[in-house]
């Protein structure tokens, strides 16, 4: 062991090629069970299948990341600057996906705050009609002519919802008008009837 601990090459010996490999393995076991329970949870749930492909290779490729920065380290390579590297390019991905992000956690909002069900006849954005779904990133309106209207969630969340069905009863204000001529007994008969 003393004779094999001796071999390198440069600065890498032998025990140190070893041990990265092992720790490699290691986390090669991890990534494997953890995507299994990812895989496990996400036949579970009721998400898309393209969103629980995202999720999934979202987590993939962070644990993989992980992975060769421990190995890297192992191996005595100086891992900060790899580090700052996918800093950087963390921080440029979430800038990137902000938007995308911002429709999915208004989506969440949505769904626990219930300002509104399917079917309900809402005005949102400036859109009227009557909600079809709320789905992850947009929430489905249905106007009175037919159309079918995508509305992204983090606009509905950012806007003012006006909730027609909610309520039972509803004031509707009308305008009629009279003539100055006409007596006010008989406007009130004609408002009456």
């Amino acid at each position: 062991l003393d004779s094999v601990s001796k071999i390198s090459i440069g600065t890498l010996s032998l025990m140190k090629l070893i041990s990265a490999v092992l720790v490699f393995l290691v986390c090669l076991l991890v990534i494997t069970i953890v995507l299994k329970i990812v895989d496990h949870v996400q036949t579970r749930s009721k998400l898309d299948n393209t969103v629980k492909g995202f999720i999934r290779s979202g987590i993939k490729v962070t644990m993989w990341l992980i992975a060769i920065i421990v190995v890297a380290s192992k191996l005595g390579i100086e891992t900060s600057s790899l580090v700052a590297l996918v800093g950087v390019a963390g921080l440029a991905l979430s800038l990137s996906l902000q938007g995308l992000l911002s429709n999915i956690f208004s989506g969440f909002t949505i769904l626990t705050s219930k300002p509104f069900t399917a079917g309900d006849y809402v005005e949102l954005d400036g859109v009227s009609g009557a909600v079809n779904k709320v789905e992850l990133l947009y929430t489905t309106i249905v106007t009175l002519d037919n159309k079918i209207i995508y509305v992204p969630n983090s606009q509905v969340t950012g806007a003012k919802i006006i909730n027609y069905t909610r309520e039972k009863l509803r004031r509707l204000d009308l305008v009629f008008n009279a003539s100055y001529d006409a007596p006010t007994e008989d406007v009130k008969a004609a408002l009456m009837d």
